[in-house]
């Protein structure tokens, strides 16, 4: 079962496989920055790929490459805590017998949107780190959730602070996560078409043994999957750029618009051109991402 892989891979990482920790960590260093700088660069604090350059040379040089890899710890280590509560979960719904083959619709259905619910606390969070001023840290955005929840309920009640958090970072989720939705499935839909396409052609020229066929194979993928899920990602951007803005105010949570309301006001205001302006970050992401996974 996909479950217990996910188990055996991490207690692979956790039991001290020294070359695949090396690995690991060495992957984070490199793809952490473009993974920052990509979520920076599809936010509405910048309108165009000049102004993330020249936002993104000013942070390198008062802050240093260090910069770019704030949040990175607890971005691996959250997620570690993610995929072990995933893979429980879904080991007990096989247990249950919910689900009896891994590879059924509904179950990779379930996986998906389970990944995604399980993910989103560590999304808004890691995107308002991310779209904050480099001075402020992972706690103050913590406590900011915290004061933003207690601040705006009226009751003393624990139990109703609780709820109240939660909803203060669950609020607007469902969007998020029906877009995140598409946008994965969209992505292996292309992908598989792309991965049929290059190899077939690569297939009737004879070209599978030739020492460009995987860099190009990775290059080409890449960069299609960095147009599909671009305009995505800076429709999803729209929303944590919001929350951090009403937190840091003091102001009420903003209400979750629809992702084809954002859409079509972008289109209508900036144009198609907006949807691309964190292309090339995102394209050395998936690259770096492909690469390291290949």
């Amino acid at each position: 079962m996909k479950a217990e892989l996910d188990i055996s891979e991490l207690k692979k990482i956790i039991s001290g496989d020294k070359k695949t920790s090396i690995f690991k960590f060495l992957n984070s260093l490199v793809v952490a920055p473009f993974r920052n700088i990509s979520i920076y660069a599809h936010s509405p604090f910048v309108t165009n790929f000049k102004e993330i350059s020249v936002d993104i040379s000013n942070i390198f040089k008062k802050h240093g490459y260090t910069a770019f890899l704030r949040g990175s710890i607890f971005y691996d280590l959250t997620t570690i805590v993610e995929t072990v509560i995933r893979s429980l979960i879904l080991n007990c719904s096989f247990k249950f017998n919910i689900f009896k083959n891994e590879k059924s619709k509904s179950f990779q259905l379930s996986n998906e949107i389970l990944k995604l619910y399980l993910e989103y606390p560590k999304k808004m969070l890691f995107h308002c780190l991310v779209l904050s001023k480099v001075n402020i840290k992972l706690i103050q955005i913590i406590r900011l959730f915290l004061l933003h929840s207690s601040s705006s309920s009226s009751s003393s009640s624990s139990f109703l602070s609780l709820t109240k958090l939660y909803g203060t970072i669950y609020h607007g989720s469902f969007y998020s996560i029906m877009l995140m939705l598409s946008s994965k499935f969209l992505d292996d839909y292309v992908s598989n078409k792309l991965d049929n396409y290059l190899n077939n052609y690569f297939n009737n020229n004879n070209n599978n043994n030739n020492k460009l066929y995987k860099p190009t194979k990775i290059i080409i993928k890449s960069l299609v999957r960095s147009l599909v899920v671009s305009p995505i990602y800076v429709i999803d951007s729209i929303y944590p750029s919001q929350v951090i803005s009403s937190l840091v105010l003091n102001e009420a949570t903003p209400l979750s618009v629809d992702p084809v309301s954002i859409a079509i006001s972008i289109f209508k205001n900036q144009g198609v051109k907006y949807f691309y302006k964190g292309l090339l970050p995102q394209f050395g992401l998936e690259l770096l991402t492909s690469y390291f996974n290949s």
